[in-house]
């Protein structure tokens, strides 16, 4: 070695060298350590792609291997040039394979099916943007590592990587513009007049999902049915593996008569949801009461009146009845008299004595009344005529005989405001002339406010005025009550109610969920909650006799059925289920 050469290596060691020299041999590279000795470098598995810098003919190169860094610096590394390049040929040669290997698995996988979902897309994009991760943008002076081939995948995936959607819509119209021309013919004989162009996209569009909007008669079950033949003609399904779902019986039989004697496709199968639940669970024994409604509501009717001999449930009953028998709505939310009158003969507001009147806080103070056992009048003529040529007679809200006394509840907040519809300064000079009026002749006035009824006060507050006044209460039995209730058929009514709520409660599957999340997210959680807690009982009742004797109603069909599913311990034998008339199906 010269002297020359020597100073060399020894500046290369200085300057992080990690070997004396590299050279290229026949069967890879070769690197020589300080102490003379030769070894094999295999470049496979670099976590990071090689790096050559050079200057004045001097050459730094570092290859990050699995077992450490190998850095050779100087002149003692022989065609560093051809050494880098083969180090980034392996470097990339690895991950073009793995990119070449994803997009093979997505193209087969898509190709099977043809169109591509967005779950194949999502997929496929984020290992891609992985993998992209991974490596550093290929030098100019290294593209000639790559072969054609390889260099055209690179091009692909980046592509894909920085411009997806556009790709991914690109690659959609290029297919079902091939669908629309390669099954023209069938989608003009499908049906007796031929798809639009709308049905038939319908029909080939294959998400993870796809709903179909349509108004009445526009053709959703000749798409269902152009749909079906569509899978079959392109090779995307057998009939075996082709669920239809309809809301009738008879809907679901037309549909898969109507494909074999037009498409000639035979061997779908055609359900309704109830159906298919009672399919899944291994056809379980119906009970009478499915089919027999008035059974049901026999049932629950009687269950409903074994209760109500309970005290508790009673007290809970009668609760629930004066504080929800009508829904108690703010009169200041609405925009217009006309809306407010509107919603009261909408829901027909009654008091528990049956009789009309005018407003929510009126129906709760004549309630009060009756349940304490005040005899009163609504809405009398006052004892005095007021009647002028402007004027109507007076009828204050409540007279109660026995104490002559009078009773006016006023719509007005806090503030003296009323609401929006109403002229606020005529309604405080009518104020203003009742009170005076009732000052005038000496009779007694007891006032309730708006804003006493929002704050949850107005019965409290008027017990309190009353009893100050010397009214005698005397309140009527739970069971005296509850007899007037059924006189005038609300409790009836209310027990229909409960079988509504019986099936909604069984149908959504509440039992399963977070009750009490579900109460609160209610738009009126306190009577939410009071109703549950009279259905429950009842619930219970119904449950264990079905499950005492074996059976199940339709509500358990769906129910159970999904549970099955939900478990995993059902296997679907079906990769294509198409609904007609989803809405109907499940309301």
């Amino acid at each position: 070695m010269t002297q020359g050469a020597f100073r060399s290596f020894r500046l290369a060691k200085w300057l992080g060298s990690t070997c004396a020299s590299l050279d290229i041999a026949s069967n890879g590279l070769i690197a020589v350590d300080w102490e003379g000795q030769a070894s094999k470098v295999l470049v496979t598995g670099m976590p990071k792609p090689p790096q050559l810098n050079q200057w004045l003919g001097f050459s730094c190169l570092t290859l990050t291997l699995p077992s450490g860094q190998l850095k050779a610096i100087g002149w003692g590394v022989s065609r560093a040039d051809n050494i880098w390049r083969a180090a980034l040929r392996e470097w990339y040669g690895d991950r073009v394979l793995a990119i070449a290997q994803t997009l093979n698995a997505f193209y087969k996988n898509v190709q099977a099916r043809g169109y591509c979902r967005r779950s194949q897309w999502t997929a496929l994009h984020g290992r891609l943007v992985l993998l992209a991760q991974q490596w550093p943008t290929l030098p100019a002076r290294g593209l000639g590592v790559l072969s054609g081939p390889e260099r055209k995948i690179l091009t692909r995936a980046w592509s894909w990587v920085h411009d997806g959607e556009k790709c991914l819509r690109r690659w959609r119209k290029h297919y079902v513009k091939l669908c629309l021309a390669k099954h023209a013919q069938m989608f003009d004989t499908i049906e007796s007049i031929p798809l639009t162009l709308n049905q038939r996209l319908a029909c080939i569009v294959d998400e993870d999902n796809n709903l179909v909007l349509a108004g009445a008669g526009t053709g959703k079950t000749s798409t269902t049915m152009g749909r079906v033949a569509f899978l079959v003609r392109s090779g995307q399904a057998k009939p075996e593996d082709i669920l239809l779902l309809a809301y009738g019986s008879d809907a679901a039989e037309e549909m898969r008569e109507r494909l074999e004697a037009r498409v000639g496709i035979k061997g779908i199968k055609a359900s309704t949801f109830h159906s298919l639940g009672k399919d899944m669970l291994g056809q379980p024994s119906l009970t009478p009461m499915a089919e027999d409604k008035a059974a049901r509501k026999r049932f629950i009717q009687l269950a409903f009146e074994d209760f109500q001999s309970e005290p508790g449930y009673r007290k809970r009953l009668l609760q629930y009845f004066e504080n929800y028998l009508f829904p108690i709505k703010n009169p200041f939310d609405f925009a217009s008299l006309g809306e407010y009158f509107a919603y009261l003969a909408e829901h027909e507001v009654r008091t528990l004595k049956g009789e009309l009147v005018k407003s929510m806080a009126e129906c709760r103070i004549a309630n009060f009344l009756f349940k304490m056992g005040v005899d009163y009048q609504y809405e009398p003529r006052y004892k005095v005529s007021t009647r002028t040529a402007e004027r109507r007679d007076y009828h204050p809200d409540f007279y109660l005989p026995a104490f002559d006394i009078y009773i006016e509840h006023f719509g007005t907040d806090r503030h003296g405001n009323t609401a929006p519809y109403v002229d606020r300064k005529a309604y405080h000079q009518d104020m203003v002339w009742k009170r005076g009026l009732h000052k005038q002749h000496q009779t007694r006035l007891i006032e309730t406010f708006h804003f006493e009824q929002q704050e949850g006060q107005l019965l409290p507050l008027l017990e309190q005025r009353l009893r100050s006044a010397g009214v005698i209460f005397n309140p009527l039995p739970d069971e005296a009550m509850l007899e007037t209730l059924r006189e005038f058929g609300v409790v009836t009514e209310f027990a229909e109610l409960l079988e509504k709520l019986l099936t909604g409660y069984k149908a959504a599957d509440l039992a399963k969920v977070d009750l009490e999340a579900r109460i609160n997210a209610a738009p009126s959680p306190d009577q939410m909650r009071a109703a549950l807690e009279l259905l429950m009982p009842i619930y219970q009742r119904y449950q264990d006799d079905l499950e005492g004797k074996g059976q199940i109603d339709f509500d358990d069909m769906i129910v159970k059925a999904v549970r099955l599913a939900e478990q995993g311990d059902f296997k679907a034998s079906w990769r294509f289920v198409l609904v007609d008339e989803y809405q109907d199906c499940c309301r």
